[in-house]
């Protein structure tokens, strides 16, 4: 499943879940994660610093992808068994 925080997409974790899923990235709940594909096994989650701040590029907030064993966990939406 792939679930994403992108307002207007079709994926948007709200299709499926009641509030925003739990993500994990082998094993470890990830946070700040704007997109996650557990059937591709990545995910797209912000970029912090050694500080804990927004990474930022050219005014842009930088995104990171990683890859592994992904695992999405939440109350499903009831149209979403």
């Amino acid at each position: 499943m792939r679930v994403t925080a992108k307002d207007g997409d079709d994926d948007h974790w709200w299709h499926n879940f009641v509030k925003p899923p739990s993500v994990y990235l082998d094993g470890v709940e990830q946070r700040d994660v704007t997109e996650a594909d557990d059937i591709k096994g990545y995910i797209v989650r912000v970029m912090l610093d050694r500080a804990g701040n927004l990474v930022i590029d050219d005014d842009k907030v930088v995104y990171e992808k990683l890859h592994g064993v992904v695992e999405i966990f939440g109350i499903r939406q009831p149209w979403a068994e």
